[in-house]
């Protein structure tokens, strides 16, 4: 999992730096750290939104 991570941000800094020379390499890897964030909290209630659903039909 969090070699996968890890992965996932040197791609997205890879891309990011070819894209926006003049951005440095911490700016950019704290950029992909915060939006890899953004998405596991949106997984998180994604996930959390399923649990409940299948809560729900199993006690019905």
């Amino acid at each position: 999992m969090l070699q996968q991570v890890a992965s996932e941000l040197e791609q997205r800094i890879t891309l990011q730096a070819t894209q926006q020379p003049l951005a440095s390499r911490d700016q950019l890897l704290m950029l992909t750290a915060v939006n890899v964030l953004a998405e596991m909290k949106q997984q998180q209630a994604t996930l959390a939104n399923l649990l409940k659903a299948i809560q729900t039909s199993t006690q019905g």
